[in-house]
């Protein structure tokens, strides 16, 4: 027998004819109902002969449950005691609910169908009296508009959802991911001069004369000192008046001449005085430690008030000052000698170092020193990059004629310079320091000197042979106008250097001398002019196309073949008047690999055993950088090997462009490369950001005489996809 109890819970059990002599009791476990008077009924009905009158009287049920409906008068005959029955029209079905209108015993699966009525006829006779039925949950249209509701709800939840990330991505692409300016501070003069740093909400500045403290998230200053005395500028500049009036007056006494001399007001004495006192000051930070340089003192200046604290004077010539985490170090030389002077950053306390002799820039001198007898640019990368678009047609147009004056000048010049033995071209010169450079190995110093053993140099052909034809034996015309430049430029080089560039492959020793507490000595043989670069675990030492690797105790590792010498520019002043700094070294390592450049070749290599893992050709490399995810940011540019090759010929048409190349590190694969965006600045998180910049042609030596052809100054910063490179 199979029934369900007005709550929807069904039971199903085997009958047998001994039920009917004695009645069962089932009780619903779900909702607590006693259906046994209705089983017992329909046990009796199916074993009818079975059933005696003595059979003991069922027991009590108790009262079925009903669903809380308000009560409803439909006669006297209703108001009988009811108990629930099997449903007639759906047997095995137990009534737990009665007609509303005609009070007929109705089950579950009735009122899925008309609810709290029986057929629809009681429904509209319901509607006709205007009975107000409750709704019965499970009845099918109502459960239908149930979920339509709940459907509705969640179709609507899913567009806001879309819409609202829709609304945010158009947001992003139209505000949120266009720069704007956060902060910015108005100076009253302008200043040619100065430096700063970023913090998490501070900003330091250093501008001309005046140095301040920014929030610059509350878009405040916090404090600002002028660090030029204005009353001594005024003063001096009354004094240069004084002083140019006195000679212009002697200069007549004497004689003078067709021209005056031009006379200066007091302003413009005391513009250029500020402006060269401006230009003394150099701004050091280091963490919350803000230290002030001039020529004559170092001035640590308060985080907090900006007030003046310790003083440091500095006696004697420096080239070069360098910060470190322990402190600033200072190459000077005073009369005592050649020192290192080592600035504490917090107590201004200073340490001094003897050297033996005055400290050279080995990695930045000595290269643009190499670079120019080799005949190409310290940094071949920034050849002609300067001109950051194609040259206008006025300026092709007049080509030939610019040449031929600029050819014609430099004969001139070159004629004057040989008339002066000062200025007469000297012969080959070999590089041999005669002491001891020193440089700065993380806090360190090392001393580095080269010494000449044998000299020797070869000629290598630096220009291509010249055209069959002329260029001036066909039809002058706009298309032949580079081409007759071109020729013009060319032949003139020709007749200065015969097309010949030598090459030095003399022999020298490179020493590598550490100081305490290891105090360990290295000699190196080696062909071609040494250079020394310190990294972090290795150092190396390039000479001419060999790279040499070393440990810090002065161990060779490995050599390498280069198929070219490497570029210059590199070292503690690698910034070479640009808005970049290049990078501080050929070469850096990471994860036990060396990623190493020379003028033409990418190329990585394992530091222990020093196999090359790739090789990726690339001419002018400037930079490395990685992101968090370990992949290379290559700083390079358009240039050709043939411009390396050739490095004597004249094409104003091939102009070098920088390039910024993303390559997987593992593979040397090139990812995607973004050319004539700038040259690379910072990669941070999923954004590349570059910077392109032009001096301007304004001034007289650079200015065109073609109208139209002067580029205005300007600096234009950009943003990319990590990701594409767009």
């Amino acid at each position: 027998m199979k029934i369900q109890c007005p709550c929807g819970t069904k039971y199903a059990f085997d009958v047998t004819p001994e039920m009917a002599a004695n009645p069962v009791t089932l009780v619903c476990q779900n909702c607590g109902a006693d259906n046994s008077l209705a089983v017992n009924r329909l046990i009796q009905q199916q074993f009818p002969a079975t059933a005696t009158e003595s059979a003991p009287p069922p027991a009590e049920s108790k009262a079925p449950m009903k669903v809380a409906v308000p009560a409803v008068a439909t006669g006297p005959e209703q108001a009988e005691a009811w108990t629930p029955t099997v449903c007639r029209k759906h047997p095995g079905y137990l009534t737990g609910e009665q007609c509303r209108v005609c009070g007929k015993a109705i089950c579950p699966q009735c009122m899925v169908l008309f609810g709290y009525v029986c057929s629809a006829f009681c429904k509209s006779e319901a509607e006709s009296r205007g009975l107000e039925l409750p709704v019965y949950a499970n009845q099918a249209g109502v459960a239908a508009r149930r979920e339509t509701r709940q459907l509705g709800k969640i179709i609507f939840g899913v567009v806001g959802v879309v819409a609202l990330l829709l609304g945010g991505y158009i947001w992003f692409l139209a505000a949120g991911s266009q720069p704007r300016v956060v902060f910015s501070a108005p100076f009253q003069t302008p200043a040619y001069n100065g430096g700063g740093k970023l913090y998490a909400r501070d900003l330091v500045v250093l501008h001309g004369g005046r140095l301040a403290r920014f929030d610059w998230m509350d878009k405040k200053e916090i404090w600002g000192v002028d660090v030029v005395d204005v009353s001594k500028i005024d003063a001096e500049a009354a004094q240069a008046v004084v002083q140019e009036n006195a000679d212009i007056e002697e200069w007549k006494r004497k004689g003078g001449g067709d021209f005056a001399p031009n006379r200066h007001s007091k302003e413009e004495f005391a513009k250029m005085i500020l402006t060269r006192a401006q230009s003394g000051f150099t701004l050091h930070i280091h963490e919350q430690n803000i230290w002030l340089r001039s020529d004559e003192k170092l001035v640590q200046y308060d985080w907090a008030t900006g007030k003046e604290g310790k003083e440091v004077a500095l006696k004697g010539g420096f080239e070069r000052v360098q910060p470190s985490r322990e402190g600033l170090l200072i190459f000077a030389t005073t009369d005592a000698g050649e020192e290192l002077i080592k600035i504490d950053w917090q107590t201004g306390e200073t340490q001094t170092q003897p050297l033996k002799r005055f400290p050279t820039l080995a990695t930045l001198t000595r290269t643009n020193a190499l670079a120019a007898q080799r005949g190409t640019p310290a940094n071949p990368a920034l050849k002609g990059y300067k001109v950051a678009q194609a040259d206008p047609l006025q300026v092709r147009l007049a080509a030939p004629a610019i040449a031929a004056n600029a050819v014609q000048n430099r004969r001139i010049e070159r004629a004057l310079d040989e008339d002066d033995d000062e200025k007469r071209p000297s012969a080959f010169r070999f590089e041999d320091t005669g002491g001891p450079n020193f440089i700065l190995d993380r806090g360190a110093v090392v001393e580095f000197s080269v010494k000449l053993i044998e000299k020797k140099t070869i000629e290598r052909q630096a220009m291509k042979a010249p055209p069959k034809k002329s260029a001036l034996e066909g039809n002058v015309n706009q298309a032949a106008t580079v081409a007759i430049a071109n020729e013009i430029f060319n032949d003139f080089q020709r007749e200065a250097t015969g097309g010949v560039e030598k090459e030095d492959v003399s022999r020298y020793e490179a020493t590598i001398k550490r100081t305490a507490p290891t105090a360990i000595e290295t000699k190196l043989a080696v062909v071609g002019q040494p250079e020394f670069f310190p990294l972090t675990t290795v150092d190396l030492v390039v000479a001419g196309k060999t790279l040499h690797v070393l440990d810090k105790t002065g161990k060779k590792l490995w050599e390498s073949k280069l198929n070219f010498e490497i570029g210059g520019g590199f070292g503690p002043s690698a910034w070479g008047g640009d808005l970049i700094a290049n990078a501080s070294a050929p070469g850096i390592e990471r994860d036990g690999v060396l990623y190493f450049f020379d003028q033409g070749v990418l190329a990585c290599f394992d530091l222990v055993s020093g196999n090359a893992r790739w090789r990726q050709p690339t001419v002018g490399v400037t930079k490395l950088l990685f992101d968090d995810k370990g992949m290379l940011y290559v700083d390079t540019t358009t240039g050709s090997t043939d411009q390396l090759k050739y490095s004597q010929q004249v094409d104003i048409s091939d102009k070098a462009y920088p390039v910024i190349i993303k390559i997987d590190p593992k593979t040397g694969k090139a990812l995607w490369r973004s050319e004539r965006h700038g040259r690379l600045s910072h990669v941070f998180g999923r954004l590349v950001y570059t910077m392109e910049w032009h001096g301007g042609d304004d001034d007289e030596e650079r200015s065109s005489p073609i109208p139209g052809a002067n580029m205005p100054p300007h600096i234009r910063l950009r943003r990319l996809s990590a990701s594409n490179g767009e």
